[in-house]
């Protein structure tokens, strides 16, 4: 095991050494596997495709599919070269279109979740706004099933500034010690629940879907603001981020309405650029009429 754990970091180095241009060359060998040689998930992704545009037709959900796979071949190798990016490199590739947002939070000593669904580049994103703002950066994770991985990641999540990042299971406690700390908080919350917390339905991407309101629970137990990051690829390996906020802490609202408003901005994101959405999840396990 460690002769291959030597193994894998010294193919993870190199592979973060190469140039741009032979990165998208390997991402576009990496997406033909997944499309033709392994049909990774193949079924799963076309089903969800189609559940969430059934006005499409088939070869319009195919180009999709095969678009997908591309996008997923290229943020994992974009990740990956996160290990040599420069701060420059980073800050040139991912642009954000109004960073004085954060900036307001950050003179006003506020607390702010940034949100956002499993989309584009969420990882390069985590790194891009520390260097726009002195809040400590902090995520909610969970942890991968191999410990290597696992290690390999929440490394590159500390690229350039360490990033606290907070077990899913261990939230409220970590948030609880850091209640006197200015936090920049980033949350995924869109994945699905477990079986045992299939409480919350609401309507995303043409049907009732479960959810996790971890995003509006969070922003009213320790007062924190709400901001939804809007990713869009201009190219391959270059992004434009616009930050929507979604909740100031002072506004009191019914439950669901945060959680609501959240998936609303995350299907725009993907009726504008459906490919770049993780279709390989299996979003709609659960039917809301057939539980049992």
């Amino acid at each position: 095991m460690k002769l291959l754990n030597t193994l894998q970091s010294y193919l993870l180095f190199v592979l973060s050494r190469i140039p741009f241009w032979q990165v998208y060359l390997y991402s576009d060998v990496v997406a033909w596997v997944f499309t033709h040689v392994i049909s990774y998930r193949r079924k799963l992704v076309l089903g969800n495709i189609a559940r969430a545009f059934p006005e499409k037709s088939e070869r319009e959900r195919r180009a999709i599919m095969h678009l997908f796979y591309r996008n997923l071949a290229d943020v994992m190798l974009e990740v990956i070269k996160l290990k040599s990016m420069s701060r420059d490199q980073i800050n040139k590739r991912m642009k954000l279109t109004n960073a004085e947002v954060l900036k307001q939070f950050d003179e006003q000593g506020r607390s702010v979740i940034l949100a956002a669904g499993h989309f584009s580049n969420w990882e390069w994103l985590g790194i891009r706004v520390k260097s726009e703002t002195s809040h400590q950066g902090a995520a909610i994770y969970k942890q991968v099933a191999s410990k290597f991985y696992n290690d390999y990641l929440l490394g590159i999540r500390n690229t350039f500034e360490e990033t606290l990042m907070i077990e899913h299971e261990k939230t409220s406690r970590s948030l609880i010690r850091l209640k006197n700390s200015k936090i920049l908080l980033m949350v995924l919350s869109d994945q699905r629940p477990p079986s045992t917390e299939l409480k919350y339905w609401i309507p995303f991407l043409g049907q009732e879907t479960p959810v996790l309101p971890g995003v509006e629970k969070i922003a009213n137990a320790f007062d924190f603001d709400v901001v939804y990051f809007d990713i869009c690829r201009i190219k391959r390996g270059y992004y434009e981020v616009t930050f929507i906020p979604l909740k100031l802490a002072e506004e009191q609202e019914q439950e669901l309405v945060l959680t609501k408003r959240y998936f609303e901005e995350i299907e725009k994101s993907v009726h504008r650029q459906p490919e770049c959405y993780l279709w390989s999840h299996n979003r709609w396990k659960y039917d809301k009429n057939n539980l049992n």
